[in-house]
This record gives C-alpha cells, sequence and structure tokens, in this order.
C-alpha cells in the first residue's frame, strides 16, 4: 500500500505580528495564484458534473466566498464584480435545476441534485438585485420533502439530510441579514417548523435501535456501517445539529453529549485517532483526513466551543485532553500524500483548527499552537500540486474542484488571511467556517 502522509518535519509557526504577516502575504498570494488557475481551468472542466463537491457548482462557491471575504484579500470593488459576474455566468450556463432527480439517499446540495438549487439561491443573496427563482425553490422543497419521507438512513453530509439541514440553516442566516426582501417560500423552507422536522428525522434514526435512555449514545449508519469522521458519519452530523437555532437543538441537549463523550473515549482509546468507522479497523490511525479521521473531531469540538460554550463546559477537562491529543495525530500524521484538497488533503486537515484558533485564540507564547500548526499545514499546501509539480504530493482526480482540489485550498487561504487579520487587530471581514459544513455560531 503507498504511503497515505509524509513524515512531518515542518516548524510550528510562532504567533508574532512579523511571523503572521509574512504567513498572510504568502496565503494571500497563493490564493490569488490559485483563484487564476482555477479561473482558466474552467473551459475544460466537464460542465456534466455540476455539483458542488467536484463540480462546477463549486467553482461558484468558490468565487462567493472570495467575493465575500474580499477584504482579507485586499480585492478592489471591481475585482469582486468580475467574480461575482463570473459566478452568474457559470450559474446560467448549468442551467435549471431537476427536482425529479431528487430521490432518496440523495438529497445532500454538496453531492446531490439540489446544489446547483441551493448555489443560485445562495447567489441571491450575495448579490445586489439577487432573488430566488421559482425553479430552485422548488426543487429545494422536493428535497425537504423526501428528506422527511426518506427511509435510507441516509443522514450523513455528503448525501443525506444533516447535509440538506446546514445548507437550509445557511440560507437561513443569511435570509435574516441580507436586507432582500424575502420570499414567503424561502422564508418557510429555513422556518423553525422545516428545521425541526430535518432534525427529528436524523435524531430518530440516530437513535433507532437504542433505548430511549440519554445515556446511550446516536448511532447513525451508512451503507451498514458506523460511520465516525465529518463527512459520512457521527462527527458531521453532530457538527451540523450544534449549528442549528437553540431552541430547536436543546431538546437533545443530554443524547448529543453523550455522543460526544462516547467518541472522545474513542480518541483516548487510539492516541488521538478517530476511527473511520466501528466496529474499528485494526489500525485506527490509518486514515487521518476530516472526511475519515480525527479532524472531524478537532472540528466537532471547535462547533460545540462556539454554538454552546457552556455545555463544552459541563464536559469539562474531558473536551481539552481529547482535543490536544487529536490535534498532535493529525500534527503527526496529517500531511497527506493526497496534495492540496479539503475532503482528504492538507487544507482540510488544517481548516479545523483555523476555526478553533477564531473560537479561543492562542496564547502567543505557545510554541505549539494549533493556529502555528494551521499555517505551517497552509504554507505547505502551496508547494502541492497543482500550484507547483511535486514529487511528495500527489494531484488530486479533480484538481481544480472545492472539495479535492485547489478551489477548496483557496478558500481556506482566504479563511486563513481573514483569521490572521483578526489576529493582527485589522479588519480582515468574516469568517464563514468550511463549505457545506461551517463550524461555526451561524
Amino acid at each position: 500500500m503507498s504511503k497515505r502522509f509524509v513524515h512531518n518535519t515542518l516548524d510550528v509557526l510562532p504567533i508574532t505580528n512579523d511571523a503572521l504577516g509574512r504567513a498572510r502575504h504568502q496565503l494571500q498570494q497563493a490564493a490569488l495564484t490559485g483563484l487564476r488557475k482555477v479561473e482558466n481551468e474552467i473551459p475544460r472542466m466537464p460542465f456534466k458534473d455540476k455539483g458542488i463537491y467536484t463540480g462546477v457548482m463549486g467553482i461558484v462557491v468558490t468565487f462567493i466566498r472570495c467575493a465575500v471575504q474580499h477584504k482579507a484579500l485586499g480585492m478592489s470593488t471591481e475585482d469582486v464584480q468580475a467574480l461575482l459576474h463570473k459566478a452568474k455566468a457559470l450559474l446560467d450556463a448549468a442551467g435549471p435545476p431537476n427536482p425529479s432527480h431528487i430521490r432518496s439517499g440523495r438529497i445532500s446540495p454538496l453531492d446531490s441534485s439540489p446544489g446547483i438549487a441551493f448555489v443560485k439561491i445562495l447567489y441571491s443573496l450575495y448579490a445586489p438585485g439577487g432573488s430566488a427563482d421559482s425553479q430552485d425553490l422548488a426543487a429545494l422543497e422536493r428535497a425537504v420533502h423526501v428528506a422527511k419521507e426518506d427511509d435510507s438512513e441516509t443522514n450523513e453530509i455528503l448525501y443525506g439530510r444533516a447535509g440538506l439541514l446546514y445548507a437550509l440553516c445557511e440560507l437561513r442566516s443569511l435570509l435574516m441579514r441580507s436586507g432582500v426582501q424575502p420570499d414567503q417560500r424561502l422564508v418557510q423552507l429555513t422556518s423553525n417548523t422545516t428545521l425541526k422536522a430535518l432534525c427529528d428525522c436524523i435524531i430518530r434514526d440516530g437513535m433507532d435501535g437504542t433505548n430511549d435512555d440519554d445515556d446511550e449514545p446516536l448511532w447513525f449508519v451508512w451503507h451498514g456501517k458506523q460511520y465516525l469522521g465529518t463527512m459520512h458519519g457521527t462527527a458531521g452530523i453532530l457538527t451540523v445539529l450544534l449549528q442549528c437555532p437553540e431552541n430547536i437543538i436543546t431538546p437533545y441537549k443530554s443524547r448529543i453529549l453523550t455522543t460526544v463523550r462516547h467518541l472522545a473515549s474513542l480518541i483516548s482509546e487510539n492516541d488521538g485517532h478517530l476511527p473511520s468507522s466501528l466496529p474499528a479497523h485494526h489500525d485506527a490511525r490509518r486514515l487521518v483526513q476530516i472526511c475519515h479521521g480525527s479532524p472531524g473531531y478537532v472540528l466537532l469540538i471547535t462547533t460545540l466551543k462556539s454554538t454552546h460554550p457552556d455545555w463544552a463546559q459541563e464536559l469539562g477537562q474531558l473536551v481539552d485532553d481529547t482535543l490536544k491529543q487529536a490535534t498532535n495525530a493529525v500534527w503527526e500524521r496529517g500531511l497527506l500524500t493526497k496534495g492540496l484538497g479539503l475532503c482528504h488533503g492538507i487544507t482540510g486537515n488544517a481548516w479545523p483548527w483555523l476555526l478553533l484558533e477564531h473560537v479561543s485564540p492562542s496564547s502567543a507564547d505557545d510554541a505549539d499552537s494549533v493556529f502555528g500548526r494551521a499555517l505551517a499545514f497552509l504554507l505547505e499546501a502551496t508547494k502541492a500540486p497543482p500550484m507547483s509539480y511535486s514529487t511528495i504530493y500527489d494531484i488530486a482526480d479533480h484538481p481544480y474542484s472545492l472539495f479535492e482540489g485547489l478551489a477548496g485550498a483557496v478558500c481556506c487561504w482566504v479563511e486563513a488571511c481573514a483569521i490572521i487579520s483578526s489576529r493582527l487587530g485589522e479588519d480582515g471581514g468574516v469568517v464563514l467556517g468550511l463549505p457545506g459544513i461551517g463550524g461555526l455560531k451561524i
């Protein structure tokens, strides 16, 4: 078997103003260069893949995010308008969504048919004068209907209910602060009633086969296994649930915390590593990536600290101890040979650390800070294909896409620049979290 990770000989970046300023400059340049590379690749992209995960909608999301986080990149108003114009051109070329393609087990916008509708509505809330299209609303309404009736136990982020739930939570947040005259169908789609219905379905499946006792963890099955990571399993589902409105999720507090404790025990038992699924593989350390592995646990605990700090305090030292263990595991084995991507690459492993820094800023004299580790990883990622030729890191199957390739790395580098600017006492603009997943209080 080929080696999954590179031996880590990196130095943790010191948290000094000079070091942060240099890192920001390098990451800004990498992001701008990467953005140009992605733009240049668009004519060669297969438009038959209209998804967010590896398709053209992921490029649109990248353009929207860069426009929203323009302060972190130092972009001009003209540059922002040009990006939004390119995003609109791609949306127009993609055509309308097809609600008939939305079916059981394929309801998340990330890699299913609702993706086009979600991105078009997302664009309408960010772009001046935008409005939600009836066909897009119909597609999301269809997805919600299927989600309520779905008995396939597909609750994970990439294809299932959790991915749809996060998308609706994100649209709800934007709708509340956009100043756009709300479309009543969109208001209903993002209402407490709709979000609660999806949460109830997810929790119901998680309790299936367990007692009503709050001391039992939630278990989620996908393809016959209990997956634990971000994209397909428990850590990701809980990450999304924690970002829902408090009045909806509070009734499930005991079950959620019990489940977090169980994941923490697995981290402790496996030297900081989260098994990809249960029953655990004989080597629980074999996958250290955000889709399967301990980076997803770091993201979950970061989300818990951001959305419900009082809940995190109830878990006490367990949270900090296992977070440190997981961080050490990612630092040791997180420089993945698969390269710079989000789902199974270096930037995806670093992003939870960025958000943790945003939630709980590192001490300037902490020689092993998560912020310094994150920036060391992100600077290393600038050396991977398709940014540059490498004999160490591979080029992804979809090298310019949002979740496997350069577009996702660009989004992560921009996020890092925003957080660095904030740390330096400057206005770096908004921090957004991971595309389609979040990780912060919405």
